[in-house]
């Protein structure tokens, strides 16, 4: 099939993920999910270098979009814990994965437990990433002095000129607040 398709390959994927998705979510169906994670990510994965965690991507959407907060919540810890045995990058993806779809919610649950994983991450190793979501995180949870500092943070990492604007832009936010 690739071969025909060439470079409507991973837009073809793509509308075949976001279709499935959308009947996952309207039919309340996790097993679609389960099925589409097994059998699509391995096609588009193997198309891409690095990327997101595509097996694990339709499982945050549906219990996101399904309006299951606690189960999504389950889910990162569960995952982080057995299969992904510690791994705490898996889980920066994930949790940033989250705090990128609730920006416009700023869902009180989704954002704390966010804020508590990206300490785990903290915990593990420090980056520009890590303490950028964290001050975004404290940011939404209306924590202004927490989130200069996590900022302040992330910005004594920063080893571009892209991430040094991006901080100064979110402290000059945080000052006008």
């Amino acid at each position: 099939m690739q071969e025909s398709l060439q470079e409507e390959y991973l837009p073809a994927l793509e509308k075949i993920y976001n279709n499935t998705l959308v009947k996952a979510v309207e039919q309340a169906d996790l097993a679609l999910i389960s099925r589409m994670s097994n059998e699509l990510a391995p096609l588009v994965e193997a198309e891409q270098e690095g990327g997101r965690d595509l097996r694990t991507l339709p499982f945050l959407q549906f219990y996101y979009y399904t309006e299951q907060t606690e189960e999504l919540l389950s889910y990162v810890d569960s995952r982080y814990t057995s299969d992904r045995m510690g791994d705490y990058e898996w889980l920066f993806g994930a949790a940033s994965q989250l705090v990128d779809m609730d920006q416009q919610y700023q869902t009180p649950e989704i954002m704390s437990k966010s804020e508590q994983w990206f300490i785990e991450c903290l915990d593990h190793e420090k980056t520009y990433d890590f303490y950028f979501y964290l001050g975004m995180v404290q940011l939404f949870q209306r924590r202004p002095e927490e989130a200069r500092e996590a900022f302040g943070n992330a910005k004594a990492l920063a080893m571009t000129d892209e991430e040094n604007q991006m901080v100064d832009q979110v402290l000059r936010y945080v000052s006008q607040r």
